[in-house]
């Protein structure tokens, strides 16, 4: 992670107007961090944009750039998390920290398959709370081993038969959808395929049964705390993944 640091020290932002990208060393803001096995940076990327202005009195449609932020980390062991921002992308920043802009190196970088249903259910049950679900196969698994009554159980498998997907939201309402019985029997009874989970500290995060999970985070967190909240979650949830390759 180190040899990345000053590759990113010495290359800092180059490339023509119009498609300067990499990380700024002169702003006021911490711009990237290293951690114990990662490195956490607030990577640039410039976009082409469009805007209207008046030329000759006439309002006419222009083109600018505008550089967008995306924070970015890679891990020792080839694994990555990024912001998701609008014309900016993961193979943009893996370019430019590990690919030819930077340096050639023997780094390979871990793409996952889809998350699996137990992990899907996991993220179910040791959720703080639950905002909101996508379910299908409703009330096919077997109620043996989960808190479902049989009764709640009886009732979704009949529902099941009518039913090809159902959705559930608290909207607005800071609620759990953890709590009414008949709710939380559709989730422990019915394969997940998307989840919205609200932690302990407040914070939304959602997970994707292809295999996509993001968060979100306060804007008053510091560089160095994020990148640790942000390494933490890969750990979380890359475990039991299958890689692309494996």
């Amino acid at each position: 992670m180190e040899t990345i640091a000053d590759e990113v020290e010495n290359n800092r932002i180059f490339g023509k107007t119009g498609s300067q990208h990499g990380v700024a060393m002169s702003s006021s803001e911490e711009e990237y961090t290293i951690g114990d096995d990662y490195i956490f940076a607030r990577y640039v990327h410039e976009v082409p944009q469009e805007r209207t202005e008046i030329s000759d009195g006439e309002v006419v449609l222009a083109e600018g750039n505008v550089a967008r932020i995306m924070h970015f980390l890679l891990t020792r062991d080839g694994d990555y998390a990024y912001e998701s921002v609008d014309r900016v992308y993961d193979d943009h920043a893996l370019e430019y920290f590990i690919g030819d802009d930077s340096f050639e190196i023997d780094f390979e970088c871990n793409r996952y398959n889809r998350f699996t249903r137990d992990q899907m259910r996991e993220f179910y049950s040791n959720a703080f709370r639950v905002r909101g679900m996508k379910l299908k196969e409703i009330g096919e698994r077997d109620r043996n081993g989960t808190s479902v009554s049989d009764e709640v159980a009886d009732y979704i498998e009949n529902a099941g038969e009518n039913t090809v997907r159902s959705e559930f939201s608290t909207g607005q309402k800071d609620k759990n959808l953890k709590g009414p019985d008949i709710i939380d029997g559709f989730g422990q009874l019915s394969e997940i395929d998307y989840i919205r989970i609200k932690d302990s500290e407040g914070e939304i995060n959602e997970a994707y049964n292809d295999g996509r999970y993001t968060m979100s985070y306060s804007t008053d967190t510091n560089l160095s705390d994020l990148g640790g909240k942000v390494r933490d979650t890969i750990s979380t949830v890359t475990t039991g993944l299958t890689r692309v390759d494996d």
